[in-house]
């Protein structure tokens, strides 16, 4: 995705962010963060673990990848494989 002043985060920003403060993309990235520091890394894994044991159906139709999603939106997301 493209930020309105024309910059392509996913070729630009590869080696980190060039906009710094003016990202549009900072409020996902504190949520991000937050999530990170307040979850035990515990969690995380058995998050992780539990949907690479999923059918692609049960994790396409995840409340909590729906709510990563919503909280990621504008960032730019890699084209899976053909």
């Amino acid at each position: 995705m493209s930020t309105t002043d024309g910059t392509n985060c996913a070729v630009t920003c590869v080696n980190g962010c060039v906009l710094g403060d003016a990202c549009p993309h900072l409020a996902n990235l504190a949520t991000a963060r937050q999530y990170i520091a307040e979850t035990p890394w515990n969690q995380i894994m058995e998050t992780a673990d539990a949907y690479t044991n999923q059918s692609e159906d049960e994790f396409l139709n995840n409340p909590m990848l729906q709510q990563v999603l919503k909280a990621t939106e504008g960032f730019n997301r890699p084209t899976p494989p053909a």
